[in-house]
């Protein structure tokens, strides 16, 4: 766990009963959930909210103002966005041709 500059506490649970992250403010209020507390669900997924799996969350810290987490089953560090930008996906650079012999 830490708390970062406004005070608001950030905690990374990983074990049998689910893996996940909370961030609770001064009024101890849960102001963001990722991943899953009901232990039902493990794994990669980047996603909002409870849609984000983790597997082992197991550290947590604050950088420049954003959430880095320890997923050691996963082995990664990964991070919190609160305002992700949208990634620009373009067509496949394949291209199909015919081979003579």
């Amino acid at each position: 766990m830490c708390v970062d500059g406004s005070g608001n506490l950030i905690l990374a649970c990983g074990g049998s009963f689910g893996s996940f992250i909370r961030k609770f403010n001064q009024e101890n209020e849960c102001v963001i959930k990722r991943g899953d507390d009901a232990g039902s669900f493990t794994g990669y997924t980047n996603g909002a909210g409870n849609l984000a799996r983790f597997n082992g969350a197991n550290g947590v810290c604050i950088s420049a103002g954003a959430i880095f987490v320890a997923d050691s089953g996963n082995q990664r560090i990964r991070q919190i966005s609160f305002n992700p930008s949208s990634q620009v996906v373009t067509g496949a650079n394949l291209g199909i041709g015919t081979l003579r012999a």
